[in-house]
Formats: structure tokens, C-alpha cells, sequence
């Protein structure tokens, strides 16, 4: 790496460019999945340097188009992995505009349009979470039919259905936020509806498994808080456990616990008519407890300090 460092990149052929930059790219991914940032942020920063100036050289190459919108996005993830949602939001702006004139270029290539269906999701993705709902849902909302039609043109793509079914949830976590809980539903609906049917022809995918049984909850979820007439604690505790059973398979995974905890938490205040109050106060004693071993304190600090306000009561 360091004699490839010295290197005049100026001076290198496109092909030896394009080399270094895939392997590069494959050493800055492996380190970003073991945490290890600054490894990643030398490598990954090392390719986008070396698919820039291929770019630079061959503007109307799509093969060159192609790679350094690979950068773009590998760099803001690396920044999304950082927490630091504007310079993600610069590079993957630029991820974006590349899939655009990557699918302007053949609007009947596969690849390309999940490009563009890709760069419009993440724009989804990290404008929700810098709390600009009404634009991440626009952003969602376009993602949609570029993700449909590389479905029409590949019905047995697992990887489009998958990412469909993202656009769809961007579209009803962002509805939640906005608080039209009517959408939301909508949507989380033809979430799950996507993912029972890419199931039948992955019945052992755990992380597939996953994503359904939750959907099916929150579902459930928003039925119960327009309406807590619906509330059933047999239904509920069943679909937790359901949940909660995936724990099992990767007791590790952060993102899995907080679902369930949230989840868990949701219910709770949508539903506290029917729980004993005995057996209330100590789901709640249980959820805090389970909350504080591994969850930062402002993640749950609104809902903290409501469910203590319940408890006191």
C-alpha cells in the first residue's frame, strides 16, 4: 500500500488506476465492517482519488462514471458510519447525480436504473435522519418506481425486491414521523406484503425473517395507537417474543435490540388499559433496566422520562 501511495497517479494508465482502485475499495470495506475508521478512511479516500482522475480523463465513460460513483457512495458511508450526516449528504448528493447520468445514458439497464433508484434512496436515508422527514419521504417516493421497474425487467431479483421493500419502509417511517399514521400503515403493509412474497423463495433468510415479523408488528403497532380499542396483549406478546427470538440467532446485533426495546416501549404507552397494573409497573422496570445496559442516554430520553412519569403514577 505504501509504494502505491507514492505512486504519481497523474503519470498511471486508466487501467492501472481502475485496478488499484477496486482493490482499494474492497480493503476500505472490510475495514469500515470491522470498525477499524481510519484504515477505512485511507483506503476508501486513497480509491476515490484514483477513480477521480480516471473520471477526470474519460468524463463519458460510463465504466468510469460507474466507478467513481462507487467512491462517492463509499466515502459517505463512511462519513454515515461517523454520524457525519452533512458531509455524507455531500458525497452521496454526488453518488446520486452520477446514477442519474448513469441511467440517463440506458434507462433500460438493470444496474443503472438501481443506481439511480440507490442514490435517490440514500438522499431518503440521510435526510430522515438529519429530521427533514417531508424531504427524505420525497426522495423515498422517487425511489420507488425506478426500484419497480428494475423489478419488471428482473421479476426474480431478490436484491430489487429487498430494496424496493427499503423505499417502501423509508415511506412509512417517514409518514410515522410526519404523523399521518393512516400512510404509514399503508405502507408498512406493502412492506410486508413485499417481503412474505420474496420469503417463499428464501424461507432460510434470518435477516429477511427479521424484516417481516416486524413489519407485521408494526403494523399492529400503528393499528393499536390510532386506535387502542385494537389493543391485544396476546397478539402483542406474541409478536414480541416473536421478535425478540431473532436475539437468539446474533445477540450482538445493536440494531435488532433497539427495535425490540422501542417496540417493546410503543406498546406500553399505546396500550397501558390492558396490562395489570402490577404487571405494568414491572414491564416497565424491565424495559428501563434493558434500555440503560445498552442504549446511550439520549436515545430513549424522551421515552424515559414518560414511562418514569407512568411508573410514579
Amino acid at each position: 500500500v505504501e509504494y502505491y501511495d507514492r505512486q504519481d497517479i497523474a503519470k498511471l494508465s486508466d487501467e492501472s488506476l481502475t485496478r488499484q482502485a477496486k482493490a482499494r475499495h474492497i480493503l476500505g470495506q472490510v475495514a469500515l465492517t470491522e470498525g477499524n475508521h481510519d484504515k477505512a478512511q485511507s483506503e476508501i479516500e486513497a480509491a476515490a482519488a484514483l477513480t477521480a482522475e480516471v473520471y477526470k480523463r474519460n468524463p463519458e465513460n460510463v465504466d468510469a462514471i460507474f466507478a467513481h460513483a462507487q467512491s462517492e457512495f463509499w466515502v459517505g458511508k463512511m462519513h454515515y458510519q461517523k454520524g457525519e450526516l452533512d458531509r455524507t449528504r455531500e458525497n452521496w448528493e454526488n453518488y446520486a447525480a452520477l446514477g442519474k447520468i448513469l441511467y440517463d445514458e440506458n434507462p433500460n439497464n438493470f444496474d443503472w436504473i438501481m443506481e439511480r433508484a440507490w442514490g435517490l434512496n440514500n438522499m431518503g436515508l440521510v435526510n430522515r435522519l438529519s429530521g427533514d422527514f417531508e424531504i427524505a419521504q420525497d426522495y423515498y417516493l422517487d425511489a420507488i418506481p425506478y426500484f419497480e421497474t428494475a423489478l419488471k425487467l428482473s421479476p426474480d431479483s431478490h436484491l430489487a425486491k429487498k430494496e424496493l421493500a427499503n423505499a417502501i419502509a423509508g415511506v412509512s417511517i417517514t409518514s410515522y414521523e410526519n404523523e399521518d399514521f393512516k400512510s404509514a400503515k399503508k405502507f408498512k403493509k406493502k412492506e410486508m406484503e413485499l417481503l412474505s412474497d420474496t420469503l417463499q423463495s428464501r424461507p432460510q433468510d434470518i435477516n429477511l425473517q427479521y424484516r417481516y415479523h416486524r413489519a407485521r408488528f408494526l403494523t399492529y403497532l400503528l393499528t393499536v395507537q390510532s386506535d387502542p380499542r385494537t389493543c391485544d396483549i396476546d397478539q402483542a406478546t406474541t409478536h414480541l417474543d416473536t421478535v425478540k427470538s431473532f436475539l437468539v440467532h446474533d445477540k450482538s446485533n445493536y440494531n435488532w435490540q433497539y427495535d425490540y426495546i422501542v417496540n417493546w416501549y410503543r406498546h406500553l404507552t399505546a396500550c397501558p388499559q390492558i396490562y395489570p397494573k402490577q404487571n405494568y409497573n414491572r414491564q416497565i422496570k424491565n424495559l428501563l433496566a434493558q434500555a440503560d445496559e445498552f442504549l446511550t442516554p439520549e436515545s430513549l430520553a424522551k421515552e424515559r422520562t414518560h414511562i418514569e412519569t407512568l411508573l410514579s403514577e
